[in-house]
């Protein structure tokens, strides 16, 4: 069964019905909705201790980055001492070559010096009065004491005494005896430092002497 259209706008036109349709009709919230937690005391104590751990990170924080600086510090100061240590090595070696060139110095003109010392002693000292000794020795020549050879010898150092080495041949043991007591006359500037004697095959005597001039 069909409802008259006109019944249905005098329906619709109805106060009452229009009230009794719009409480009928469920309502729709489009907004969130706010749950509501209570505060427990576990929850404070929660809170209290990540307090407490954020305040002791940001504390262990900060002093991790105070010993970060200090350790820089640190670093820079032992590359600055290492530095300085380096320049100090440095000018010490140049130093020591320094003294190394002055010793080598030192010890060039000490021997330049003792050199010219040397020579100057040499100049200034007594000269030995070659001519009188070879006579004096040449004195002794006699047909039973044949001198053959005299070779002068200049000091080896300066103050030793100049010497002349004597070889003669004797006729006997006596000759070479005359030939000592020779010297004994001429010791006021000549000494008889050392001799030896052997013998030929002819049976003669030869004689080896040294003699310094005083």
């Amino acid at each position: 069964m069909r409802d008259d259209p006109q019944t249905l706008s005098q329906s619709a036109g109805d106060p009452t019905l229009q009230e009794f349709g719009w409480r009928n009709t469920p309502r729709i919230n489009f907004a969130p909705e706010r749950r509501i937690f209570p505060f427990s005391p576990v929850i404070a104590l929660l809170v209290v201790i990540l307090l407490v751990e954020v305040l002791v990170a940001l504390t262990f924080y900060g002093r991790l980055q105070d010993a970060r600086a200090e350790a820089l510090t640190a670093n820079d100061r032992l590359v600055s001492v290492e530095r300085a240590l380096q320049q100090e090595r440095a000018a010490t070696a140049d130093v020591a070559a320094k003294i190394e060139d002055i010793e080598e110095e030192i010890k060039q003109t000490e021997q330049q010096s003792a050199g010219a010392i040397e020579i100057y002693n040499r100049l200034t000292q007594r000269r030995p009065e070659w001519a009188a000794a070879l006579q004096a020795l040449l004195q002794a020549d006699n047909t039973d004491f044949r001198i053959y050879s005299l070779a002068a010898n200049s000091p080896a150092m300066v103050g030793s005494p100049a010497q002349i080495n004597l070889s003669a041949t004797a006729s006997g043991a006596h000759t070479v005896g005359i030939f000592l007591d020779y010297m004994e006359t001429v010791d006021d500037f000549l000494e008889l430092a050392s001799w030896n004697t052997s013998l030929t095959s002819e049976d003669r005597t030869v004689l080896e002497a040294v003699v310094s001039l005083k």
